[in-house]
């Protein structure tokens, strides 16, 4: 299985160049973009992200199995505890009536009845 990872992001580049232990496809490889290879991993290195245009010519170029796409997270709150589990995009339902209330630590968790 061919699995390709698009990164703009240096850190991870050289991250999964020690891990993954790729070798520079020097063929490939043009000033825009820096290709590293070995066996069924290739990794492709920009220094800005791939628009819509170079990500379709890259999947007819290489015909990959799995496209990955790895982003660095951040964190969304500063009170985090060792186990918590923080999960994104998480949409509650707009009610008018908790604009003008204010939650204590221990009520706050009733909102996440109504997440999307």
């Amino acid at each position: 299985m061919l699995v390709l990872i698009l990164t703009h992001e240096s850190r991870l580049r050289d991250s999964l160049i020690e891990t993954l232990q790729l070798e520079k496809d020097i063929l490939n490889s043009t000033d825009a973009m820096k290709v590293y290879r070995k066996r069924s991993w290739i990794c492709i290195y920009s220094a800005v992200w791939f628009d819509a245009q170079s990500i379709d010519r890259t999947l007819e170029i290489f015909a990959p199995d799995l496209l990955i796409l790895p982003f660095f997270g951040f964190s969304v709150s500063s009170q985090h505890e060792v186990g918590d589990i923080v999960v994104p995009h998480t949409f509650l339902h707009y009610n008018p009536l908790i604009q003008k209330k204010s939650f204590t630590s221990e009520e706050h968790n009733t909102l996440l009845g109504d997440a999307l």
